[in-house]
């Protein structure tokens, strides 16, 4: 009879567990398993990314000295971007680029009103959102 009350209280609980915890690690452990045809297929696939938005392949666009002194100002020990010297020196270098579409749109976003620091400019392709190009440029930068 002790042996039945051992059995029922101690070692059949411990059974009860270890088989559960034996169940669901095999169970987990089969999910997780990578086959060596998902890593090869995921290998072959081109990643290289194609841009037809644009005649010229770099995207880069620098600003020469001259172009950086012309935007930069000074007043009262400060040292901000002068925002419209700035769109008109951007939009010229943006043009070489060749672009292909002619009805994308800009938006310039500002860290303040006054004292511009950075520079966030989108170049949006559609009305959607879906595609476009970010330029961002700070006084550190230029």
């Amino acid at each position: 009879m002790k042996i039945k009350k051992i059995f029922y209280r101690l070692l059949l609980p411990i059974f009860t567990i270890a088989s559960l915890v034996s169940v669901t690690t095999v169970v987990l452990l089969k999910n997780h398993t990578i086959s060596s045809t998902q890593i090869e297929q995921d290998v072959e696939k081109p990643t290289e990314e194609v841009n037809e938005d644009f005649v010229s392949q770099n995207l880069d666009i620098n600003l020469s000295i001259g172009q950086k002194m012309q935007i930069l100002r000074f007043e009262s020990n400060k040292v901000y971007i002068n925002l419209d010297e700035f769109k008109y020196h951007f939009l010229q270098e943006f043009y070489k680029l060749g672009p292909l579409n002619d009805k994308a749109t800009f938006r310039f976003y500002v860290d303040d009103i006054y004292f511009i620091k950075a520079i966030s400019i989108k170049y949006i392709l559609n009305f959607n959102q879906d595609y476009q190009y970010i330029w961002n440029y700070s006084i550190k930068n230029i």
